[in-house]
């Protein structure tokens, strides 16, 4: 009788330890997964910006140009602000984004940027 006792002891013990291991698991698996999420959409908003410089760079080229380049390619960012300025012989371009709106799981616990940013600067084609 104190066999079977001393073995559902351990089985509830047992379960408890799982439980507490399996949250923090978790916690740390979706943790992992969000940040990774994070760094993809700066490498995709990064790209854009990119690519809307190399469009505006060349001569004859305007601003609206590399937007409607970088409004393309961030059609799945949400709140994305694309923006191409040119100012002299230089074409800067700079893309915007909220993160709470690119955020898979809105936990207050992982630390994360405001906004992500990206901004690229080219030198404009023919301008000396």
């Amino acid at each position: 009788m104190r066999k079977r006792k001393r073995n559902a002891y351990r089985r509830g013990a047992a379960m408890v330890e799982m439980a507490i291991v399996l949250v923090l698991l978790l916690m740390l698996t979706l943790g992992a997964i969000e940040y990774g999420w994070l760094f993809l959409t700066m490498q995709r908003i990064t790209n854009a910006a990119r690519q809307g410089a190399r469009v505006a760079a060349p001569l004859g080229a305007t601003d609206t140009d590399g937007e409607a380049v970088m409004t393309t390619l961030l059609a799945g960012v949400p709140t994305a602000v694309p923006d191409v300025t040119t100012s002299g012989a230089m074409v800067t371009a700079t893309v915007t984004v909220t993160t709470s709106a690119v955020r898979l799981v809105n936990w207050d616990v992982l630390p994360a940027p405001a906004t992500l940013q990206a901004t690229v600067s080219m030198a404009k084609e023919g301008a000396l």
